[in-house]
């Protein structure tokens, strides 16, 4: 939560990939605490952890099967 302002991400693997996706916090102290921490690393966190919707929301297929 922390490292990145305002929500967090979910991974879920599945036998041909995984898929990535980013939610923003809805409580009222998550949201309060992302924007005290925001300024974090010389006030440049915001510069190189917030991206774009692709970036935090994706597919990615891969052949798991030889995973044991």
């Amino acid at each position: 939560m922390k490292e990145y302002p305002g929500g967090y991400s979910l991974l879920r693997v599945y036998e041909g990939g995984y898929m990535v996706n980013f939610y923003k916090t809805r409580a009222e102290d998550a949201r309060r605490w992302s924007s005290t921490t925001r300024g974090e690393y010389f006030g440049l966190l915001p510069d190189y952890t917030l991206g774009t919707f692709a970036d935090r929301n994706h597919v990615v297929a891969r052949d798991f099967s030889g995973l044991s």
